[in-house]
Formats: C-alpha cells, sequence, structure tokens
C-alpha cells in the first residue's frame, strides 16, 4: 500500500505533455474523478468555486489553444522573454507555446464560486468595498479549496492508472486578445476559471516531456533538443523542498 501511495505520488508531481486521444475514459472512471475533485474538505464545507469537466475532443481542443499564453522557455532569460511593465503582462510571440499537459482525454477547470460563503469574512470580501483583509481572507480560502480539490483528483486518477498535468496559464481578459479567445468565453462561465487539469493515458513508448504539437525547428534554437528529434522536448526539474520532523531537518 506504501509504494501504490508514493507511487501515484510521483504520477501527480510530474505532467504528461502528450496523451494517447484515440482512447476513452470510462464514465464509471470520469464519475469517480468527479467525486474526488467534488468531496475535499473546505472551511464550513464552503464551495469556493464550481466544476466544469470536458471528455468532448471538440471543445478540449478549444481550451488547449487558449492556453498559448507564458513562455516554457524562461527560466534563464525572463527580461528576454517577458514584458511585466505598465501594468500589464505579457510574452513575446516567439517563445509562447501552448500547454500540452491539458490536451488530454479529460478536462478538469475551477471557476470561481460565492453562492455558497458561510464565514463572515468571506461574505464581506466578496462584496466590492470589501477591506484588503477580508478580500485577502476569501481569496485564501479559494486558493486552498482549489488546491486541495485539484490534488484530490490528480491522486485518485494517478490511482485509476491516468497520468496528469496542472496549468494556470490561460488567455484571461488582458489586452492581448480578443474576448471570443478567452478561456471563459470558450467554456461560457459567468464567472473567472483558476486552473486546469488534463488527465488521460500516456503515449505508450513516448517519453511524457514531448510537447504534443509544438515541433522542435519551431522553438528558438537556443532551446532546440537534438536534429532528430520532431517535437519540442519540454525540460524537467526536480522539486527542492525542505521538510523538518521534531524539529530536526530530514
Amino acid at each position: 500500500m506504501h509504494d501504490k501511495i508514493k507511487n501515484a505520488i510521483e504520477v501527480t508531481q510530474r505532467a504528461q505533455r502528450n496523451y494517447n486521444l484515440t482512447k476513452t475514459i470510462p464514465q464509471k472512471d470520469i464519475d469517480t474523478l468527479i467525486h474526488a475533485a467534488s468531496n475535499g474538505p473546505s472551511k464550513q464545507n464552503e464551495t469556493h468555486f464550481n466544476l466544469r469537466v470536458y471528455t468532448d475532443p471538440t471543445i478540449i481542443k478549444k481550451i488547449h489553444e487558449a492556453t498559448k499564453l507564458y513562455a516554457m522557455f524562461s527560466w534563464d532569460n525572463v527580461d528576454e522573454v517577458f514584458n511585466d511593465k505598465d501594468g500589464n503582462f505579457n510574452t513575446k510571440e516567439e517563445y509562447t507555446v501552448t500547454n500540452s499537459q491539458i490536451y488530454a482525454n479529460a478536462v478538469f477547470i475551477w471557476c470561481d464560486d460565492t453562492a455558497n460563503l458561510r464565514g463572515g469574512t468571506h461574505i464581506l470580501g466578496a462584496r466590492k468595498e470589501a477591506s484588503f483583509i477580508s478580500k485577502q481572507t476569501l481569496f485564501e480560502q479559494k486558493s486552498f479549496s482549489v488546491g486541495i480539490s485539484s490534488g484530490q483528483l490528480t491522486m485518485a486518477a494517478a490511482l485509476l492508472g491516468y497520468k496528469t498535468g496542472y496549468c494556470s496559464a490561460f488567455e484571461r481578459n488582458l489586452k492581448r486578445t480578443t474576448p471570443d479567445k478567452h478561456l471563459q468565453t470558450i467554456i461560457n462561465s459567468e464567472t473567472e476559471p483558476r486552473i486546469i487539469v488534463g488527465i488521460g493515458y500516456p503515449n505508450e513508448g513516448v517519453n511524457r516531456q514531448y510537447h504534443a504539437t509544438v515541433k522542435n525547428k519551431d522553438v528558438p534554437e537556443r532551446y532546440r533538443n537534438g536534429p532528430d528529434e520532431q517535437y519540442w522536448k519540454h525540460p524537467t526539474f526536480d522539486k527542492e523542498l525542505k521538510v523538518w520532523l521534531n524539529d530536526q531537518l530530514l
């Protein structure tokens, strides 16, 4: 049991960048995944989000196309890649790619929802004239709820044998795009989306890091893989986290 849990955790930590889209996730598994995402703990059982679930390939393709916002190769040249001035943020076109970790067999999207608030500061925080503290408290609880829900979802998916990938880089109400390209418009949501998770079958024999649609030749030369590789291979990083047990650093 311990090894099974550890293996599932390892799966959730590594984003799957390409999926076998010829397969279909059984409805029984979709129901279980929805149950996992819908029943996470939250303060006073508030629901800070509503959940959008998609298995329709046509809609998922549109969602994937709305994720071309942030550069995936930017850790060593942020000033070259990004513009973060004058109250706006954007990425130079030649550095942007879609987030193919959600071009999957199923997609889950968390959208804001304040219809079921019980905490006093949360109710106050949802008002336009709310204080910074009330707004911040509501934002924190909202973030906790979405994080717990999505974590339960990916863990359940891994235990069922699926691969997963998170994405928070998608077209919002920014000056760089027209409203028809915004994720909120594509999914017809009255409230703003917060995060996307893709779930699905991996391509057997294909490294999970290969982007599903971006060709190696189409990325800036300094970031290309070997000349024989057709698709761009996303880099991977190890997590560096300090943990103390009874004040002793592990």
